[in-house]
């Protein structure tokens, strides 16, 4: 009943560099779209944690904001699946529903995506780009992201977040620091100790200075 609803929750990585939100779509309805979708598919509502995650340092300070304040977590990852792996590995709870929602499938990789009982992967890709075709069935369902959006935008509506839901972080995977409030992630995104972190793992260009 409703005790296995929150009990069971769907983990969600929209990758926002190769899905971005669409032109003519609100930011912040794109949890509820999702949320709407998922219900479709698994016959009821489950706890849904959603990660935008990515190179956000190129995305509008606005639309991080309006993505983060419907409920989604935000991480700064630019090391693509190889992020993706790591972070899969601490968020996943056993017998947890994941949905990818990309076009980089080196994040279908993981071993959390394939062969775990109880288990069920959704995707999600850009209308050019469809999944590759596995040896095996790895996604219970596929979408086109901006389908996905435009078919659940009548019928999320205004949906609210399940109850006991966890409150969303700001999260940079470069420098290893979370926060609570965007406005201090972004400015973080900005800061010489970021960038300094970053010249890091990434060599800077000498022909640059």
């Amino acid at each position: 009943g409703d005790a296995l609803a929150l009990k069971k929750r769907t983990l969600v990585w929209l990758d926002m560099n190769s899905c971005p939100v669409p032109a003519g779509v609100e930011p912040g309805r794109v949890r509820a779209c999702i949320e709407s979708a998922l219900e479709k598919e698994m016959g009821r509502r489950y706890k849904v944690t959603i990660f935008a995650i990515g190179n956000l340092e190129y995305i509008s300070s606005a639309l991080l904001e309006e993505i983060f304040s419907s409920g989604i977590f935000l991480i700064h990852a630019p090391c693509g699946g190889s992020s993706f792996g790591s972070l899969l590995c601490q968020w996943y709870e056993p017998a947890a529903t994941v949905m990818l929602i990309s076009c980089d499938y080196s994040m279908v990789n993981s071993p959390l995506l394939f062969g775990i009982t109880g288990s069920s992967a959704f995707c999600a890709y850009p209308e050019d780009y469809r999944a590759p075709i596995f040896d095996y069935n790895v996604f219970a369902k596929e979408f086109v992201w901006k389908t996905l959006l435009k078919d659940n935008m009548t019928t999320c509506g205004e949906m609210m977040m399940i109850v006991n839901q966890p409150p969303p972080l700001c999260i940079c995977d470069i420098c290893l620091e979370t926060f609570q409030i965007c406005g201090e992630f972004i400015t973080h995104l900005k800061s010489e100790e970021h960038i300094e972190e970053l010249f890091g793992i990434v060599p800077r260009d000498p022909d640059s200075d």
